[in-house]
């Protein structure tokens, strides 16, 4: 969880804010190969700290885990849809005719 400062003041009549962020210290065990991965990031000039590192990580873990919900969610509407067509009786049997049906119509778009 992080906490926002604002400091705000005036330089050359003009107002300036600067945003402070304040984290949570926390302590994690890495494995040694990640520990050298992080060490190479900062090293390399990629992030300036591995802190940066981590929360970098971390974001991208938590956007991952906002698609995939994202995703669950969409597969739960369409699956609901497909229900309700089914119980309405608007259905179709999946068989080989059916395959070769829809690569017919395939190839007919496909055709020049």
């Amino acid at each position: 969880m992080r906490e926002f400062d604002t400091l705000r003041q005036v330089s050359n009549g003009k107002r300036i804010d600067h945003l402070f962020l304040h984290y949570l210290t926390m302590e994690i065990s890495l494995t040694p190969r990640m520990d050298q991965w992080i060490t190479e990031k900062v090293d390399s000039g990629t992030y300036i700290s591995s802190s940066e590192v981590i929360l970098e990580g971390l974001r991208l873990l938590m956007r991952q885990e906002e698609q995939r919900q994202a995703m669950v969610e969409d597969l739960r509407r369409e699956i609901l849809i497909g229900i309700r067509q089914l119980d309405s009786g608007r259905s179709v049997v999946f068989d080989q005719s059916v395959v070769e049906k829809i690569k017919g119509e395939s190839r007919n778009r496909l055709a020049p």
